[in-house]
């Protein structure tokens, strides 16, 4: 008997999945039943999927011609070489998806026409709808682009980058146009100034990657002071925001929606500067507070408040919130949570608490 080291056998592995998709590619190229076979006999688990700008329901009707052209006509036909009678699956970000089948290939436009094998199927949403909002305007080397693509891949709705005192967008560095020229000059945040190409960009091929067929929204800039009104509480809507010294987030999803609704309007928000954690903020009076109406200090079940339509969850910026920005936002009617004794970025938080809050609902 021939025994194999361990090197041998992962290039010997590494080979036979090569032939694979070489069979998979030529035998897809010979005939629209011979690709389809092909993909399922290798163990493909879906059609690759492409995402259009046009709504599938509407403007692409069944037995039509669809056309694949731009950056997807690129991907389909230089990164994944596809030819003629491979099935592909298309996307219009509203809910809805499309099987087509491809029937020709213009390579010098780099366009792929296709021809739907089934009707467009709508996917309605499915729990709650997240709002992001996170103080990033000014992260820089990359970091603004994956926390785009997390929080899409994590099932956040839409995305709002929030501008407050400790994230003023300069002219350099950014993802951001800013209003006004000269070095380190804040950036205005109108709608006008909001250049979403890159991100965008980032946030379809998250799309795409995750195999969610909602787009995540991705707001222009906009101020605390204009998102406030998004906070105010409701019996089927929620407000988090990240702030360190808080108590637990699970803590939070844990009670009854209409308890933290009667207890967190009446008790100001404190800030405690003399707090041994530096950026600590004091809540101490709201558990004691909540506590006497049963709340957070005594969670009543361990499944997150039932009936939720909108969450939304605020994360601050390098630095954290301000004293005053984080006695606005409760006093609006979010909730402060905590993410633990560790001091994270922007990002990191962002993420931590998408995470944690759709796993925490998905679970209810």
């Amino acid at each position: 008997m021939i025994q194999l080291q361990r090197g041998q056998l992962n290039r010997l592995f590494c080979r036979v999945l090569l032939r694979r998709q070489h069979l998979c590619r030529h035998t897809c190229s010979a005939s629209p039943s011979a690709g389809a076979l092909a993909h399922q006999e290798l163990g493909a688990q879906r059609s690759p999927r492409f995402y259009v700008q046009h709504s599938l329901l509407t403007e692409a009707p069944f037995n039509g011609i669809l056309a694949l052209d731009g950056d997807e006509g690129r991907h389909c036909i230089k990164a994944l070489r596809l030819t003629e009678g491979c099935q592909v699956e298309l996307c219009d970000g509203r809910g809805s998806t499309l099987q087509a089948v491809i029937t020709a290939i213009e390579k010098s436009a780099c366009r792929a026409l296709l021809e739907p094998v089934a009707a467009p199927v709508h996917h309605p949403w499915q729990g709650p709808s997240i709002t992001l909002a996170v103080a990033c305007t000014t992260l820089k080397g990359g970091r603004a682009d994956w926390l785009v693509e997390k929080a899409c891949e994590l099932g956040a709705r839409t995305f709002v980058p929030l501008v407050t005192a400790r994230s003023q967008p300069t002219a350099s560095g950014n993802k951001y146009k800013p209003a006004g020229k000269g070095k380190g000059r804040a950036a205005d945040v109108s709608s006008s100034d909001y250049v979403p190409s890159r991100l965008e960009r980032v946030a379809i091929a998250a799309t795409k990657q995750s195999l969610r067929t909602h787009a995540m929204v991705l707001e222009p800039p906009c101020t605390l002071e204009s998102f406030l009104p998004q906070l105010k509480p409701t019996e089927d809507s929620l407000s988090l925001v990240a702030a360190a010294g808080a108590e637990p987030l699970t803590k939070h999803l844990q009670i009854g929606l209409q308890d933290r609704s009667s207890s967190r309007s009446t008790t100001p928000f404190q800030y405690d500067h003399k707090s041994s954690h530096d950026g600590a903020y004091n809540t101490d009076h709201l558990r004691d507070h909540d506590s006497d109406h049963g709340g957070v200090g005594k969670p009543q079940g361990k499944q997150p408040p039932q009936g939720l339509d909108h969450v939304v969850l605020l994360v601050g910026p390098e630095g954290d919130w301000t004293a005053e920005e984080l006695v606005t936002m409760v006093d609006a009617g979010a909730s402060p949570v905590g993410l633990g004794p560790l001091r994270l970025r922007t990002e990191t938080a962002a993420i931590s608490l998408l995470a944690a809050t759709s796993n925490l609902l998905l679970r209810s």
